[in-house]
């Protein structure tokens, strides 16, 4: 089943610096980058006026150039994002290969203090609610959370993320496709997805170019 088979993806590996994190977190990078079967992630990137907008990434690959092919790209981790328009491609994003801003890193496990539920819903009902809204501490009911930059979601979901959506309509959209699933033990799966969205609404931090920038960006 494609649901079951996209959840799956999410490795069980230790948290970022515990022993074994290093080698496991190799193992699951090859495999996407390796694999046949279609991996597809919602990511956020901010527009060209800085607002972020939640797209999907997927057909990550380590691009060939060829039998002693001398390309830039030959041996980087490159993926598409979004989806074609007309008969022009989708954009093509490449990794870094800094520790800090590669593949291996998008899918480190790392703790984080998520939104509560209740917040996210009170900000977004003001008539002027900012596209990320202000962190929410532990202690005024932030809810401490493990989460990844890279979530995979099933490929049968993709589509209704490929327009990029602003943080909370994905977050919306999100809840909406779950609370069609079947039954508790269906919907607790994608707990980390929901998780992920509720995230991508919180700004990065204080300063003024944080506060446009979602903490997942």
């Amino acid at each position: 089943m494609d649901f079951e088979r996209s959840f799956d993806r999410l490795a069980d590996v230790p948290l970022l610096g515990a022993a074994g994190h290093d080698n496991a977190m190799r193992t699951l990078t090859e495999e996407v980058v390796s694999g046949d079967t279609l991996g597809t992630y919602p990511v956020v990137s901010n527009t060209p006026n800085g607002m972020p907008r939640v797209t999907v990434l997927h057909s990550m690959a380590r691009y060939s150039a060829g039998f002693g092919g001398q390309a830039a790209l030959h041996g980087k981790v490159i993926g598409l994002m979004g989806e074609m328009v007309g008969d022009q491609l989708p954009p093509k994003v490449r990794f870094s290969d800094v520790a800090t801003e590669n593949l291996m890193h998008a899918f480190a496990l790392e703790n984080v203090t998520n939104q509560p539920a209740e917040s996210v819903t009170t900000h977004y009902d003001l008539p002027n609610a900012s596209d990320v809204m202000d962190w929410v501490p532990e202690a005024e009911g932030g809810v401490p959370t493990t989460l990844c930059c890279l979530c995979p979601i099933p490929l049968m979901w993709a589509p209704y993320f490929l327009n990029f959506k602003t943080p909370f309509e994905a977050y919306s959209m999100g809840v909406a496709l779950v609370a069609t699933l079947g039954n508790d033990a269906e919907r607790n799966r994608p707990t980390p997805f929901v998780d992920w969205l509720r995230a991508s609404t919180q700004r990065l931090g204080p300063v003024p170019l944080e506060r446009i920038v979602s903490v997942l960006d």
